[in-house]
């Protein structure tokens, strides 16, 4: 076999690892479960098949007269030892609304504000 011949091989072999690697980066990707529970005031809830729980601490909506008013939702969160409290607000004089928080690493979105003691919230590991 000539030098030629060996070098064409090693190519060959080198391009084809690369493109299986490609394809297991590509397709092999595992999905990262989600997790929607509801919150009340006061209760800790543990996130199914994680180590998070969170706290529902305080929901405080004004008075529906008031334009510039801002509602606010509290949550404390754990994940493993790491323990935060996250604050959500809406409304004031932008009127914009935080609705998505992360701590270490998981994505915590608030769903539905059901009455003023409870909340839907959507737990994600990125």
């Amino acid at each position: 076999m000539s030098n030629y011949s060996k070098i064409a091989v090693i190519i060959g072999v080198i391009i084809f690892l690369e493109a299986v690697l490609i394809f297991f980066l590509l397709f092999n990707k595992k999905s990262t479960p989600s997790a929607i529970v509801t919150l009340t005031k006061g209760q800790e809830i543990a996130i199914p098949n994680s180590n998070v729980k969170v706290t529902l601490q305080e929901k405080f909506t004004p008075d529906a007269n008031c334009n510039d008013c801002i509602s606010t939702t509290t949550i404390l969160v754990k994940v493993g030892n790491e323990v935060k409290t996250v604050e959500y607000t809406c409304g004031g004089f932008s009127g914009e609304c935080t609705t998505s928080q992360e701590v270490g690493g998981v994505k915590i979105d608030i769903i539905d504000s059901e009455n003023k003691d409870t909340i839907r919230i959507k737990v994600k590991k990125q």
